[in-house]
Formats: structure tokens, C-alpha cells, sequence
């Protein structure tokens, strides 16, 4: 067989995620998780997980900007206005030793971020989150209809996450105690808190399998 016959080698997978956190005065930690949607499936099994996005590059550099574009994308936040800890969350993810985690799954890496109110400025609740989603949903439908197809395909992005869900890190911890090792995409676990079935990422059961606690333990004592 000559060699023009043989398929390339895939590019390595790469991507980045934000994973906003809060602490309550009571001291829970709750996350926040947004449902994927997916045209054709039941809500029930869409996938919930951080906001974020998969390039092909494996550069750190790259896994920090993927995670910033989906952010703003999935979201409508810009990570120049959102300020944490007093700057802006796009020069706050470069500074060195910023906390992160990274999955085994290739090669992507969760950024989580202090979104209490102490500790942040400019990050809507999850009303507003929905509201923009659903603004920038009649966006999409008009440029749709209008037949401007550049405005139709950067929209379309910004509707991917359908729904916004503040969920107890104990609750995560649970979820995250099964064995991760049988299933291809995606597991399915009752959440303890509403009874409802959920459907987590492979990248998030891995990441929160392996590092059960967020930066260090004084940021949620």
C-alpha cells in the first residue's frame, strides 16, 4: 500500500473550561453547571458541565484561550469586564500559579474561579444568565431567517448551554465517586438534591474524581 493511502494521524485534542464556584455564608461551595443542548435529545440526557471549548493544539496557552472563548461565548461574559479578586478574570487566569486542574482526557484543563459576591464583580445571577441565553436565541433566529449566515453560525455557538444550575460540591463529590473506568462518554447519576438524572461529562467526573476540593483548603473553610 503506498503511503498517500494511509490515513493521517489525528491532531491531538486539546481545550480549556471555566468553573465558576461560590461560597455560601454557611460555608457550602456550590458550582455552576449549564446543560448542553442538543437538537433531537431529551433534556433529561443532555450532558451538564463547565463552560468551555476544545482546540487542536495541547499548548498550555491554548487550553487558557479556548477556555476563555467558550466562557464568553456560553455565557455572554467578557473575561475583560468580569473582575475577580479585584482584576479582570483575562489577566487573572494568566498570572502565574493560578490554580488549575487538568483531566487525563486530552489534554483539557478546568480553570475554576471564586465567584462570591466578596470576591467578584460583574457576574450576572442565573435569571440573568438565562435571559441572555434567550436573547441571544431570537439574535440567532433572526439572522436565521434574515439569511445572513456569518451572524447565524457565531450565534449558534452562544446558545450551546440551555440552562444554568447552581449544584452543591457534595453533591459533585458523590457523583464523582464512581468508577470512571467502564463507560465511553458519558455516565448518567440521579442528583441527590432535585431527584432529577443528570448526565456528566467524562472530563468532569474524571477532574472532579481525582482533585475533590477547589484551590487550596482555606478558599472554602
Amino acid at each position: 500500500m503506498s503511503n498517500h493511502n494511509k490515513a493521517a494521524p489525528r491532531a491531538p485534542k486539546s481545550g480549556g473550561g471555566i468553573l465558576p464556584y461560590k461560597r455560601e455564608n454557611g460555608g457550602q461551595v456550590l458550582v455552576l453547571l449549564a446543560r448542553e443542548y442538543r437538537k433531537g435529545t431529551s433534556p433529561k440526557y443532555a450532558p451538564w458541565g463547565e463552560f468551555g471549548a476544545r482546540v487542536s493544539n495541547p499548548k498550555e496557552s491554548d487550553r487558557i484561550q479556548a477556555a476563555l472563548t467558550g466562557f464568553e461565548e456560553e455565557t455572554g461574559i467578557s473575561p475583560h469586564t468580569l473582575e475577580i479578586s479585584g482584576k479582570p478574570l483575562i489577566e487573572l487566569i494568566h498570572e502565574e500559579g493560578n490554580v488549575h486542574f487538568s483531566s487525563d482526557v486530552d489534554n483539557y484543563s478546568v480553570f475554576p474561579i471564586d465567584v462570591s459576591a466578596e470576591n467578584s464583580k460583574g457576574f450576572p445571577s442565573v435569571t440573568q444568565l438565562k435571559q441572555d441565553r434567550h436573547d441571544r436565541k431570537m439574535a440567532y433566529k433572526k439572522a436565521k431567517f434574515n439569511g445572513d449566515h456569518s451572524d447565524a453560525t457565531r450565534l449558534r455557538k452562544t446558545i450551546n448551554k440551555d440552562d444554568f444550575r447552581w449544584v452543591p460540591l457534595e453533591v459533585l463529590k458523590k457523583l464523582a465517586a464512581f468508577d470512571t473506568n467502564y463507560y465511553d462518554d458519558n455516565v448518567r447519576a440521579t442528583s441527590e438534591w432535585s431527584g432529577e438524572t443528570f448526565t456528566f461529562s467524562k472530563d468532569l467526573l474524571n477532574l472532579l474524581k481525582e482533585n475533590n476540593t477547589w484551590g487550596t483548603s482555606s478558599d472554602i473553610n
